[in-house]
């Protein structure tokens, strides 16, 4: 039987983006933690927040996902919502 490939924290990152719930699970069953930073201190919830990813906002909350968490520069999901083009409705998600 093969080893299964190691999810990498960008590739988790970068689920988030798509909105890729489905990947998002399978690297939680994988062993990625739901609360895992990228090497900015970045989380799933903020490149989700950034691309206007309600759905996968509102999954990686209901995941558990730390929603006051802040990057290196002090920024958390709240901050990166205003680059979506519905901020309007992740930034009541965030909150």
């Amino acid at each position: 039987m093969a080893d299964t490939p190691k999810i990498t924290v960008d590739a988790f990152m970068l689920m988030a983006q798509r909105g890729d719930r489905g990947g998002l699970a399978g690297a939680l069953a994988a062993g990625i933690k739901i609360n895992t930073l990228d090497a900015h201190g970045n989380s799933a919830l903020m490149y989700a927040a950034a691309a206007g990813q309600t759905k996968t906002c509102q999954w990686l909350i209901d995941q558990g996902v730390d929603k006051e968490s802040k990057n290196d520069w002090g920024l958390s999901a709240r901050d990166w919502c205003q680059w979506s083009s519905n901020a309007d409705d992740i930034r009541k998600l965030v909150y």
